[in-house]
């Protein structure tokens, strides 16, 4: 069964992989909701933003609803709907969705679910805000027992001087050489492809260099703390799913999208 794991040099903490499963489904369903694909001639809107080879233009008008909500949420590639030569991420418009739209508890699924996989990250100072968010996602049970939340807490908890870091199971583990090498904080010898000298330095060296990389790649954009909640959003336009409804009546892109390319 898959994990999100949230590491520190002194310690570690897993939340099933049901719980992020979950966070993706929760950000897809509001996403929806204010998409609202079963409205009044709302094919008609949604049908041209989708791409020519979908088969969602082979669907009948009565199962569109049902079969652009799975499209748009379980679709392997994550389809990219376009407006002219515009191009729509569904995954990020669903995150920025849940940010503007949630509590702290949904915004903390919705990052969990956008940043498990590049390593999203606390600094000590924030790491008691961040375990009050998960208590108060506890105690109105939008966060699921059994999960694992109350060990991810305790781990914020247990120090403050140390960040945390979060990977998924079945991505790159953290600390890790690739986002050392990619952020220029480490460069493995000459003929050390399979990057063995890595394996050589210490936990502590490890923790360090790569560390020093997510700062200096990720600051600004998978970094969480309590100035940045709310507001930062994700992608380049930053895009909702209310941008994308004002867009289909308006029959233009979003204010702020760049021109078509020539």
């Amino acid at each position: 069964m898959s994990r999100v794991y949230f590491h520190s040099p002194s310690g570690e903490a897993e939340l099933r992989g049901s719980e992020r499963a979950y966070a993706g489904c929760l950000v897809d369903r509001l996403a929806l909701a204010c998409l609202d694909p079963d409205g009044f001639d709302m094919r008609e809107r949604l049908l041209p933003l989708v791409p020519l080879t979908s088969y969602l233009h082979a669907v009948k008008a009565e199962h569109f609803p049902r079969s652009f909500e799975t499209w748009w949420g379980r679709h392997p590639l994550r389809a990219h709907p376009r407006w002219g030569d515009v191009p729509y991420d569904t995954f990020t418009m669903s995150l920025n969705t849940a940010v503007v739209m949630g509590s702290d508890t949904i915004e903390l699924l919705a990052r969990l679910h956008g940043t498990c996989e590049i390593h999203g990250y606390v600094e000590g100072e924030h790491r008691e805000w961040l375990a009050e968010i998960i208590d108060e996602g506890r105690e109105t049970k939008v966060l699921r027992p059994d999960q694992g939340w109350e060990d991810v807490a305790a781990l914020l908890r247990s120090r403050g001087d140390e960040p945390v870091v979060m990977s998924y199971s079945v991505c790159d583990q953290f600390p890790d050489a690739a986002l050392a090498i990619a952020a220029g904080t480490w460069s493995a010898p000459e003929g050390d492809e399979d990057h063995d000298a890595w394996y050589n330095l210490t936990a502590e060296e490890q923790w360090r260099l790569a560390m020093d990389g997510l700062r200096r790649t990720g600051e600004g954009s998978v970094d969480v703390h309590p100035e940045m909640w709310g507001i930062r959003g994700f992608g380049d336009p930053v895009l909702t799913v209310f941008d994308l409804v004002e867009s289909l009546y308006a029959a233009t892109p979003p204010a702020g999208t760049p021109p078509p390319a020539s």
